[in-house]
Parts: structure tokens; C-alpha cells; sequence
């Protein structure tokens, strides 16, 4: 990622891929990471909510296709009926929007006041991507009718598997400009009708230098060398597999069946859909809870049409592993 716009030329000539800048700064996408605070606000990841007394922690039912997942395989076996039965979400992120309103970058993207609030099924999310799975609430409560709120009692109950909460990690925002990663960048230049960049992707003379470029890319170092949190608020998805788009728009569309590839079509169409869905949230969960997850990123995408309209009720969670 880049700290400011003019890195992306500089960082480009550097490489040698200077022939490309307009067509990358075209495609990058302005976003917020993460840094230590200077002094502690009301943006965090992990720790307590802050609500108004009368809000209800968010709590998911039993999965639509719980059944499913419960006899599909001995890796859940430790789970038991978790995927027919209801259970609160687990708290992972608050966002103060009018933090990252102050820079400016995201005025076309985010509403400019309130708090966004990220839920997520710990137990269960890592194996389904669904909307079912999390919950992300626009709390726009006056500030001094809010109050920590502890979890449930059942996510206070230790579990060997897992941690009853993810420890406070107080964090300030910080504007960068992101860039999508090859895969994405190919699927765009081909959407855009950007040959030229098209065919350097594919062309063994320019493979050292693009290697070089994402190299670069680590999600938890900008290009000027500044370290962030690998955590991400909009832009492009740093994926750990594939665009996380891709499957929302997999589950979406209801293609998506244990046992059963997609076929050609369905994969065509759910590549075409996946320019509809844009990354809201992306979070690493080793440095939310190092001592829990080993490794995984989860993603909170949605709609374009649904992030323009402020409806943040069909986001849908999208978990990776390497």
C-alpha cells in the first residue's frame, strides 16, 4: 500500500514499471489502515463495544444449511449442533466514523457520523461465507448514552477451541492508497480494456518487476516503510486465497454447495458479480488474538448498491487460510 498518492509514481519508477503509473494510479483505491493512537478514542479492535443501554447484542440463529455442516466432515466434530443453534456473535471491531471522516479519502464512501460495529461467528465462521455469520451495526447513538458493553454469558465461558473475547487494542486511522493485487489487477485491466497493462502481466520480461512491486505490498508495511496494522477499512482486499468478492458473491447467489464444484457458468457468472461487492472491513486474525487463530483473515464485504444506500444488513463475512 501506498502512505500518499505520489508514492505510486515514485514507487513504480523505482521498480521499472514507470511505463504503467497512470493506469495503477487509476486503479488504486483510497482506504484507511491502522496505527497506535497517540492517545486512546473510540476506534478499536477488540475489547468492548461501546452501546446505549438499551441495544441488543447481536445474535445469529441456527444456519439455513446447519445440517450440512455438522455431517460433512470429522474437522467439526468438536463443534457439535454449533451450526443449528442460535449463539451471540463475537465482537471484533468499532470504527468512529467521524475519525476517518476528517481525512477526507472516504466521503464518497462512508457516512460521516456514528460508530460502524463489526460481529462475527468465531466458531463457526471459519466455515461458511454468509451474511448469516456476522452483523455490522451503524450505531449513531450520542456519545454520552453509550457504555462498554460486556459479552453475553455464553462467549464468557472459556472454550478450549477459541477465546471468549479478543483483547482491547485501542488503534488511530491512518489514510493510504491501496492497490488491488495481480489477480484483481488482471481482471481489471481486461474490464477496463487496458491492453497494454493486460499483456505486461502476462509477459515473462516484465515478471521481475511486477514481482518486485508486490513485494512491496505487504499488508502490514506501506511502500515509505511505515509500519501498520494489518487491518483494513475499504480499498482493495489484501485476499489470502482469492478475492474474497468473489465468494461473497458465491454465497449469494446460492451456487455455493458443499461436495459440489461450480460449474464453468456459474464460475463466469460469479466473476462478472463480484465487481457488485466492495471491501468494507478486512481483518487479521492472528494479531487480534495471536495466541488463538495461527493464521486466517476475515473479510466483511457487501454491495456497492447497499454501501451507497448506508444498508449495512446484508454484509457478508468471508473467511481465509493459507
Amino acid at each position: 500500500m501506498f502512505e500518499k498518492k505520489s508514492d505510486i509514481a515514485a514507487t513504480l519508477r523505482e521498480v521499472g514499471l514507470e511505463p504503467f503509473t497512470a493506469s495503477v494510479e487509476r486503479l488504486c483505491r483510497p482506504a484507511i489502515c491502522f496505527v497506535e493512537p497517540e492517545q486512546p478514542g473510540l476506534t478499536r479492535f477488540g475489547g468492548a463495544p461501546d452501546l446505549p443501554n438499551k441495544a441488543v447484542w447481536p445474535v445469529r440463529p441456527g444456519y439455513s444449511n446447519g445440517r450440512k455442516l455438522e455431517q460433512a466432515g470429522s474437522n467439526r466434530a468438536h463443534l457439535g449442533n454449533a451450526f443449528t443453534s442460535a449463539a451471540p456473535l463475537h465482537f471484533i471491531a468499532q470504527i468512529a466514523l467521524d475519525a476517518v471522516a476528517r481525512f477526507g479519502v472516504l466521503k464518497e464512501r462512508l457516512p460521516d457520523n456514528g460508530r460502524l460495529l463489526f460481529f462475527w461467528d468465531v466458531r463457526c465462521g471459519p466455515w461458511i461465507d454468509s451474511a448469516e455469520s456476522c452483523r455490522v451495526i451503524w450505531d449513531r447513538s450520542p456519545i454520552d448514552q453509550l457504555v462498554p458493553r460486556d459479552p453475553p454469558a455464553e462467549l464468557a465461558v472459556p472454550d478450549q477451541h477459541l477465546a471468549s473475547c479478543f483483547p482491547l487494542k485501542s488503534v488511530a486511522p491512518l489514510p493510504v492508497w491501496s492497490m488491488p493485487e495481480q489477480f484483481m489487477l488482471e481482471q481489471l485491466a481486461e474490464r477496463t480494456g487496458d491492453h497494454e497493462l493486460l499483456a505486461s502481466l502476462d509477459d515473462d520480461d516484465w515478471a521481475d518487476e511486477w514481482d518486485s512491486l508486490y513485494e512491496r505490498r505487504l499488508s502490514w508495511r506501506l511502500t515509505s516503510g511505515r509500519e501498520v496494522l494489518p487491518h483494513r477499512l475499504c480499498g482493495w482486499p489484501f485476499p489470502e486465497q482469492d478475492d474474497p468478492r468473489v465468494d461473497a458473491a458465491v454465497s449469494a447467489g446460492g451456487t455455493k454447495v458443499i461436495g459440489r464444484a461450480l460449474t464453468a457458468a456459474e464460475s463466469k457468472q460469479r466473476l462478472n458479480d463480484m465487481h457488485d461487492w466492495t471491501l468494507l472491513l478486512q481483518v487479521d486474525l492472528n494479531r487480534l488474538a495471536p495466541r488463538t487463530f495461527a493464521e486466517g483473515l476475515v473479510y466483511f464485504v457487501m454491495r456497492e448498491a447497499d454501501l451507497a444506500a448506508r444498508n449495512f444488513d446484508r454484509v457478508h463475512a468471508i473467511y481465509q487460510q493459507t
